[in-house]
């Protein structure tokens, strides 16, 4: 479901401590700036995951991760919205 804004390569979204959740349009593989490597991870439904200002939970629904701020996105099978 890639916005019509972004090109054939889009992979995903971006939220940052203070900002809106935003769409990442990009050519190639995101990869963890630690590693140098694709990070992929596995929130089983019903659990959650905190990192700093960071909150995810995972549904049967979507995955919704919101900020400290009140920022945040849901990413679902049928939508996916940014705030």
């Amino acid at each position: 479901m890639a916005p019509s804004r972004a090109g054939v390569d889009w992979h995903g979204w971006s939220l940052s401590p203070t900002g809106k959740g935003m769409i990442v349009c990009s050519g190639g593989i995101l990869y963890n700036p630690d590693t140098q490597r694709p990070s992929y991870g596995t929130l089983p439904y019903g659990e959650s995951w905190r990192q700093a200002v960071f909150t995810c939970w995972s549904r049967v629904t979507g995955v919704s991760c919101r900020s400290r701020h009140g920022h945040g996105l849901l990413i679902s099978r049928q939508a996916w919205r940014a705030w």
